[in-house]
C-alpha cells in the first residue's frame, strides 16, 4: 500500500485528505505542522502533500528541505494553498505539483496517481 504524508495545520483539511485517500487505497500519515519533517522524524513515504501556510514553519521551507535531503529528494511533493499563486510558490520551492484549495476529490486523486506513477517510472530508469 502506498503511503502519503500530509502536513496541514487545519484539522478539517487533514480529515478530508485522510478520508478521500484512505478510500482510494492509500495509507496516510498526518502532521499538524512541518517540525517532524524538518527533524527527520518520519518514515519516508511515496508522496508528500504539504500546505504552504503551516503554523510554526513555512510549508515552502519544508518543501525545499525535502527536495534537498538525499533520502527524500526523489519523492514527489505536492503543495497545497488557497492562494491563487500556489503554482508559482510551489515551483519556486521545488515542488513537483500543487493543489489549489478548494479542490475536487477527483482532481486530487488523479494528481496523486500521476506523480506516484511517474515516481515509479523514474526509479526504474
Amino acid at each position: 500500500m502506498k503511503q502519503i504524508i500530509i502536513a496541514d495545520d487545519d484539522p478539517g483539511i487533514r480529515e478530508v485528505f485522510e478520508i478521500i485517500l484512505n478510500r482510494a487505497g492509500y495509507e496516510v500519515k498526518m502532521y499538524p505542522n512541518g517540525e517532524a519533517l524538518l527533524n527527520n522524524e518520519f518514515v519516508p513515504p511515496d508522496l508528500f502533500i504539504i500546505d504552504k501556510q503551516l503554523s510554526g514553519v513555512d510549508g515552502l521551507e519544508v518543501c525545499r528541505y525535502l527536495k534537498e535531503y538525499n533520502l527524500t529528494k526523489n519523492i514527489p511533493v505536492l503543495m497545497t494553498s488557497a492562494s491563487p499563486y500556489v503554482a508559482a510558490f510551489a515551483t519556486e520551492a521545488g515542488a513537483d505539483g500543487f493543489i489549489e484549495k478548494p479542490f475536487k476529490i477527483k482532481t486530487v486523486i488523479e494528481l496523486i496517481e500521476k506523480y506516484l506513477n511517474n515516481s515509479v517510472l523514474n526509479n526504474i530508469n
